[in-house]
């Protein structure tokens, strides 16, 4: 049986409904509102700053997109973890784009994405 199953391929499907995408949320204890929403208007799990929290929720799509395009054309299926240690790859790596003062507020974030992996 194929891991995709016929679902419509739509922004709100692969980032938000998707088994993948609900599963990473969920461990971020990030609630997906229901209906049309701004992804920048979406709760933070904790006290981040706004702008952090925004560079966190633009690293979440862009690690959901690329697990989607790994399962679709290289048929590599991809699980929370594995999906939020990507997340955690590219805040690693975005971080040296950041002014050193405001690197620290980006770096707890990718802590706090840390911890929410299964142990």
């Amino acid at each position: 049986m194929s891991a995709l199953r016929p679902c419509p391929e739509t922004g709100r499907h692969l980032f938000f409904a998707c088994r993948l995408a609900t599963a990473t949320w969920s461990r971020l204890d990030v609630p997906i509102p229901a209906g049309d929403f701004s992804i920048w208007e979406l709760q933070a799990p904790a006290p981040f700053d706004p702008a952090v929290w925004r560079v966190g929720v633009a690293a979440i799509l862009w690690s959901l997109w690329k697990s989607r395009n790994d399962l679709v054309f290289n048929g590599v299926a991809h699980s929370a973890d594995s999906t939020l240690r990507r997340v955690c790859d590219d805040l690693a790596l975005w971080r040296w784009r950041f002014r050193v003062a405001h690197r620290e507020p980006l770096d707890i974030l990718r802590s706090y994405v840390l911890s929410c992996l299964e142990s």
